[in-house]
């Protein structure tokens, strides 16, 4: 059974084909006119698809994808085991040694950053790119404090720039699916279901918005130009 989302983007594949097959008639009508001794002094037919109205009847059949997650957010929250290996990814992708008991102050710093984010819900939680960021310059600035000997700036910018891609990769897992509608489309489902006061209208008027492929002006490939 499709989404909703599935079914329209269906639609606009077939409008898109319905624009290529129009367009090789053109090409084959233009191998014809150019080949006849009056029809060559013709211009070519050829038709665009400026505006296309297409109105059909779906079945809500289910709502998918939908979110437990309080505030909005567009991820969930990793448990403290799945953050220590992500911290502890970005220490050895940074070559830095701690002894471990500084290195196990430098996890509970970010899982309890961590925690802290989740439970007060700030705006950067719609962001796993600011979260990663925000907990790796935490973790940077545990490393400094405590720290028994000096770290060059080198090794700590390495530090933070691992940690924050082990734990950006992380978050990545945890993106919540958005809502989406499960949809019945053909005629046979809705036949099937037999209650029509459940049916709703998906009314969509697609314009088309062509381009052309012209040289570029250096030699160096192409550019798309509107027609």
């Amino acid at each position: 059974m499709p989404k909703l989302g599935e079914f329209i983007g269906a639609l606009l594949s077939d409008v898109v084909q319905a624009r290529v097959r129009a367009d090789m008639e053109a090409v084959r009508m233009a191998e014809v006119y150019s080949g006849h001794e009056l029809l060559k002094h013709l211009p070519v037919p050829r038709f665009r698809l400026p505006d296309i109205t297409v109105d059909v009847p779906v079945l809500v059949a289910a709502v998918g994808g939908v979110s437990g997650e309080p505030g909005g957010r567009s991820f969930g929250q990793p448990s403290s085991a799945e953050i220590t290996k992500a911290v502890r990814a970005g220490l050895a992708g940074s070559r830095i040694r701690l002894p471990r008991t500084e290195s196990a102050a430098v996890v509970a710093a970010a899982v309890e950053r961590a925690t802290d984010l989740f439970e007060k819900g700030p705006q950067l939680l719609l962001s796993p790119r600011r979260v990663s960021s925000d907990l790796a310059a935490s973790v940077v600035g545990v490393v400094k404090a405590t720290a028994t000997r000096d770290i060059p700036d080198e090794r700590l910018k390495a530090l933070e720039t691992a940690t924050r891609e082990s734990l950006g990769a992380l978050l990545a897992t945890k993106l919540v699916e958005a809502p989406s509608l499960q949809v019945m489309v053909t005629a046979g489902e809705i036949r099937a279901h037999g209650d029509n006061d459940s049916l709703v209208r998906v009314r969509l008027t697609i314009s088309e918005d062509a381009y052309e492929i012209v040289p570029r002006d250096d030699g160096l490939g192409y550019l798309l130009t509107p027609e």
